[in-house]
């Protein structure tokens, strides 16, 4: 199985749950928007689960936009002129967002998972549930990271094969 081709299911499918998310989350608002003006009032618990929806959407979209080079980063890299430099720059940068990703996705698990005994105020539901958009999307990060870092060794690797003569 190529990269290539995990890049593309794993975008499809983060980008098909995240754009779920919004349609839900506009519906809801929109849903809380009517009922505002027919009845009165809203439900309590519309703003809470628009807040959950909006934070699921963007974690779970984050390592989608990672893989396509978009997030946000310093681009000083780009304009460095040494071919040997910017791979080791590269390899450097993927290692420690890899950590860093690794070490978040654990972190908000450990969290998520301690404060199952909460509930919402509005939902009635385990804080855990919507907490879980955190490791879930810091874990697409992560991989996103780390195919990213294989990418790194790669380039690395063909550039000292390059340089021996072997290719």
């Amino acid at each position: 199985m190529s990269t290539h081709y995990l890049h593309g299911k794993f975008s499809s499918f983060f980008t098909f749950i995240s754009i779920s998310c919004i349609a839900i989350d506009v519906i809801t608002l929109l849903g809380g928007v009517f009922s505002r003006y027919i009845f009165g009032s809203s439900p309590i618990w519309i703003d809470e689960l628009s807040r959950y929806l909006m934070i699921g959407a963007v974690m779970l979209i984050s390592g989608v936009v990672l893989l396509e080079g978009e997030h946000m980063r310093l681009n000083f890299i780009d304009k460095v002129s040494s071919k040997k430099i910017k791979t080791f720059i590269h390899l450097y940068q993927n290692l420690i967002i890899t950590f860093v990703f690794g070490f978040m996705t654990y972190f908000s698990f450990t969290y998520a998972i301690s404060i199952y005994k909460f509930t919402t105020i509005g939902l009635g539901i385990s804080k855990s549930i919507p907490m879980f958009s955190l490791p879930v999307g810091f874990l697409g990060l992560f991989i996103c990271s780390f195919m990213s870092l294989l990418k790194s060794i790669s380039n690395l690797l063909h550039m000292v094969r390059c340089q021996q003569g072997l290719l």
